[in-house]
């Protein structure tokens, strides 16, 4: 796989674990709930870039 592909997922997936962190800090702080939908899916999108990655 060529670096700069690479370098764009190893990007995704931090992004997508920030994004996850941040959705789950700012519904703490609102008092949210989050849709029970978006941690597994978020979940599932990181896990595909990481498998895109192999």
């Amino acid at each position: 796989m060529l670096v700069w592909q690479r370098l764009v997922l190893d990007v995704a997936v931090f992004l997508i674990g920030a994004a996850t962190n941040w959705a789950r800090h700012w519904s703490k702080m609102r008092n949210v709930a989050l849709p029970s939908w978006a941690p597994a899916f978020l979940q599932m999108v990181a896990a595909l870039t990481r498998s895109v990655q192999r």
